[in-house]
């Protein structure tokens, strides 16, 4: 059968396009990718795992502008691209003011908490960035509308799969962020504000990772090595 890497590659797409849809698998070493259907509506696929190592490819439609998804349109295995495009001309004609992009987004406050926080470390800026990847499924919403709903699946899915170190790197990033935003009166979103990260989360005081699975595990293990505490010998031979 022939693997086509693109929806609108399959000649099938143009006859039933819920079937092409609902069958699509990402590419090879592709972990999440959105797929333009029409001017407006997109396909977002991203892969989730187990602790087993078992896979699951997530398929949900999204209203789209310029590139940017705005609002989800509903689960593409539940729903069929039709109703999909119904959803969306609704939401146009009795909802189109809340349609735009929203202006203080979660990523734009990232942009500038950057650019006001730039004399750190290369490494440190690294960290950060590769810990900021793990809210791209919020980073385009509003940050004054964003929820301990919306954040609290992402901490879990760390704490799930026994990523402690990334877990409380990615918790302080988060109320940094919002910390700074209330400070730059860019939002009054109080999120996190008081929250201890221990009151969160039960962490084993030793754990070990099962693998280093991404880049931002290599930077935690760099960090630890560096970092190491005790005999210089067993920094050494770490390193």
């Amino acid at each position: 059968m022939k693997v086509f890497s693109k929806i609108k590659d399959d000649p099938a797409f143009k006859t039933d396009p819920d079937k092409v849809i609902r069958n699509f698998s990402l590419p090879h070493r592709k972990n999440t990718m959105v797929e333009m259907i029409d001017e407006h509506i997109a396909v977002r696929f991203y892969r989730s795992f187990t602790k087993k190592g078992e896979q699951t490819i997530h398929r949900h439609y999204h209203y789209c502008i310029g590139g940017k998804l705005i609002k989800s349109l509903g689960n593409a295995d539940e729903i069929s691209l039709s109703e999909a495009k119904e959803t969306l001309k609704g939401l146009m004609i009795d909802n189109s003011a809340k349609l735009t992009p929203a202006k203080n987004t979660l990523a734009s406050v990232y942009r500038q908490f950057r650019r006001h926080n730039g004399n750190v470390a290369l490494a440190t800026s690294k960290r950060r960035d590769m810990s900021f990847k793990a809210l791209k499924d919020i980073c385009d919403k509003d940050i004054n509308k964003i929820s301990k709903k919306d954040i609290m699946p992402i901490l879990d899915y760390y704490y799930d799969n026994e990523k402690y170190a990334s877990l409380e790197i990615l918790f302080k990033l988060i109320k940094r962020l919002f910390r700074y935003a209330r400070i730059r009166d860019i939002s009054k979103n109080p999120l996190f504000a008081e929250e201890v990260f221990k009151d969160f989360y039960n962490i084993p005081r030793h754990s070990e990772y099962p693998y280093i699975k991404d880049d931002l595990d290599l930077t935690v293990l760099i960090k630890f090595i560096m970092n190491y505490p005790h005999q210089i010998g067993v920094k050494n031979a770490l390193i």
